[in-house]
């Protein structure tokens, strides 16, 4: 059976917040906010390139989860981040501090993919993203850690 990504669901406390954070450091583009049938909840989906697509959803009341390390993500067990292929990973941390991020590690070349450098950033509600680059096609497709 063939797989592939659908989309990425994050709950999150400010939906316009979040949004303009992803739009503006990752290039996606949002289809608009939609209140759902309750009444109060609103869903943004962001679609950016190669078939990223990020679904937003603010429910009154949700409990906020920040994390500060990686490890601190890696202790909570569930899904704790998401990986972003970045052209330009200097630029893009400069983006995510300017548009309300953090940066939690700074660039690390990958011990298991030569030529593959990431770091890891938090979006301004403090969910973590691993942002990869590579120098080489190759490198890509590899496993990591």
């Amino acid at each position: 059976m063939a797989t592939t990504n659908d989309h990425i669901g994050l709950s999150v406390g400010e939906i316009e917040r979040v949004s303009e954070f992803y739009c503006g450091v990752f290039g996606m583009t949002s289809t608009g906010t939609h209140t759902l049938a309750d009444g109060v909840s609103r869903i943004s989906l962001l679609a950016g390139t190669e078939g990223v697509r990020l679904e937003l959803t603010e429910i009154p009341g949700s409990l906020a989860r920040n994390h500060t390390s990686v490890y601190d993500g890696a202790r909570t067990q569930g899904w704790f981040h998401w990986a972003l292929r970045v052209d330009d990973l200097d630029t893009t941390l400069e983006a995510v501090t300017a548009r309300g991020g953090h940066v939690i590690t700074g660039p690390t070349h990958a011990q298991t993919r030569p030529g593959v450098t990431f770091a890891y950033v938090t979006d301004p509600e403090g969910n973590l993203i691993e942002v990869i680059t590579a120098q080489n096609k190759s490198a890509e497709t590899t496993d990591h850690l």
